[in-house]
């Protein structure tokens, strides 16, 4: 048995992640001591009323009127001071609190962009919202509130015990008899939470993930009129969590009503002890009235540090999915050499494999290159292996062997992520993001002049449909595309990439929602108004291929040139 508790306090006492919790308090260290000796101030305050409450019930027995009047006033004075301080170090706290929270949430969702594709791609949308959010909250609290909490309570805790002691040494033993005793159970307990809460936030993750998917293909699930199965899915997830919860709150109530029942005794001892010395005639009723405030005193700060350790060991869960972002590669760029557009040669596969599982490859030893100004496409049936290129291309996947690099005229680069401002992608779904037309044309090309903008909305012919528009490039859009068609939505993606002003232009399946026409006049657009662009498509369209001076057909893991 021992054996076992031991094995869980190690457990639960992980050093690691104390210390990721430290690292995460940096720039925030001195406004935690500052909120936590406020909160210290607060406690010792609650102790010199009880104190200066003693001495009012003394003095009025003894009817010394002036220094009842006095130190009544005194108490007064510290009660509005007390109130006053606590609702400022809310304030403060809430303030600072939020700001942390910003902080740690735009760190954690870098620490998204940073990580490496293939590894972020495991991860559900509703998860990834989940850790960023609900994940990165719980650390916000237990930096900004439980800390200085358990420091203030410690303070109060000390204090009263010094105080109670000096009256009677017995008494102060009683009321703390059960505080170690309640903080190990706290402990041991605690690891059982952690777990449990581990639990319910993957419960609340797949909620999160299946809402997600669910509102996003709203269409589907109309046109398919399956609204009573997924809705049956998602009460489904919905009594999972519910269940998970209430068994927390169930094992919680146990918990802290065994914690409840320790704290009644020991109080009832207390007090019966002080009530057979007041009886005696050893101590007067203002210090009778102390110890008993004096007893809770000490009980209160014990009876919160044993609701703090759960919720310290709860967070670590929290900690542990958010760390497990910082812990895993990253995107590294290294390139030795800064190439100018002007100077680009050509974007070459030097016998580049690559696969997921060793034994499942989806290239093999494949050899492409690609010169400035050229407009190819590559074909192949869907699962070949044409969109695990552009991918490697970006920079997204890494070459499980070969080497893909852009070649210049003072030398070569290898492909990574720092490469990636010499390519535009539009894929194929919509990628538009909330906000104006405007917005989104401007996202990667802030700087880009009416001139360019005009140019590029011509050239993915959408511009007249644009401008007809009451609002213009102003025109609000967003995820579920605010009453563009799809087509139109691929266009101005488009003309987005064009924008975007870079050496290649990579389509994939980019017009696929196009009829045939309007798909010829973009790609002849394209060839005609950016002569020195180089243009990647990726279709299974043959009129597309009319207007491409090199195809290549990927089969069999390999790239065979067609024309």
């Amino acid at each position: 048995m021992l054996e076992k508790i031991k094995e869980k306090l190690i457990q639960i006492s992980n050093k690691e992640l104390f210390r990721t919790l430290y690292s995460y308090s940096k720039g925030y260290r001195l406004k935690i001591i500052y909120i936590t000796i406020l909160s210290a101030i607060n406690s010792l305050t609650t102790i010199g009323i009880a104190l200066l409450t003693k001495s009012i019930i003394d003095s009025a027995i003894s009817k010394d009127l002036s220094s009842t009047y006095t130190l009544g006033s005194i108490v007064v004075i510290g009660l509005i001071f007390k109130l006053i301080l606590s609702k400022y170090t809310m304030v403060y706290s809430t303030k600072i609190g939020e700001t942390m929270f910003n902080d740690l949430q735009h760190r954690t969702i870098k620490t998204f962009y940073n990580n490496q594709w293939l590894f972020m791609s495991q991860f559900k949308t509703g998860d990834l919202i989940t850790r960023s959010g609900n994940d990165v909250s719980k650390i916000t609290g237990i930096l900004m509130s439980t800390f200085p909490t358990i420091v203030s309570l410690l303070a109060q805790l000390i204090t009263a015990f010094i105080i109670l002691s000096s009256y009677d040494k017995t008494i102060a033993f009683i009321a703390f008899i059960l505080g170690p005793a309640t903080v190990s159970i706290s402990w041991v307990l605690g690891h059982k939470l952690k777990e449990l809460q581990a639990v319910i936030q993957e419960s609340i993750s797949e909620l999160n993930s299946y809402i997600t998917e669910s509102i996003q293909n709203m269409d589907l699930i109309q046109s398919f009129d399956i609204k009573e199965e997924a809705l049956d899915k998602l009460e489904k997830l919905q009594d999972r969590k519910r269940t998970l919860i209430y068994k927390k709150a169930i094992f919680t109530a146990i918990t802290k009503g065994i914690i409840d029942f320790g704290f009644t005794i020991g109080f009832l001892g207390a007090t019966l002890l002080g009530a057979y010395k007041l009886y005696q005639g050893v101590i007067s009723f203002g210090t009778f009235t102390a110890f008993s405030q004096l007893v809770t005193h000490i009980q209160s700060p014990i009876y919160g540090l044993s609701k703090t350790i759960p919720s310290i060991i709860t967070v670590l869960s929290s900690v542990e999915r958010v760390i497990v972002f910082n812990e895993n590669s990253t995107e590294t760029p290294d390139t030795s050499l800064e190439l100018q557009p002007n100077e680009l040669m050509s974007l070459q596969f030097d016998n580049v494999s690559f696969y997921y599982e060793k034994d499942k490859i989806i290239l093999d030893k494949l050899d492409l290159s690609i010169n400035v100004g050229d407009k190819i496409a590559l074909i192949g049936t869907s699962g070949e292996g044409k969109t695990t290129i552009l991918r490697l291309v970006m920079a997204l996947l890494e070459p499980s062997s070969g080497e893909v690099k852009l070649n210049c005229m003072s030398g070569s680069v290898p492909i990574t992520s720092e490469t990636r401002k010499y390519f535009s992608y539009v894929p194929q779904k919509n990628s538009l993001f909330s906000g104006s037309i405007i917005d989104n044309l401007l996202l990667a090309n802030k700087n880009a002049s009416k001139e360019i903008i005009e140019k590029a909305l011509k050239s993915a012919c959408i511009y007249d449909f644009i401008i007809s528009l009451p609002n213009g490039v102003n025109t609000l859009v967003g995820e579920r595309l605010g009453g563009l068609s799809e087509g139109q939505a691929q266009r101005i993606c488009i003309a987005r990439a064009l924008v975007h002003n870079t050496p290649f232009l990579i389509l994939d399946e980019a017009t696929s929602a196009l009829d045939t026409e309007t798909e010829k006049c973009i790609i002849n657009n394209i060839s005609k108004n950016y002569t020195s662009k180089s243009l990647v498509v990726v279709t299974h369209k043959t009129e597309i291929l009319n207007y491409c001076n090199h195809i290549y057909k990927l089969d069999n893991k390999k790239t065979t040139k067609v024309r």
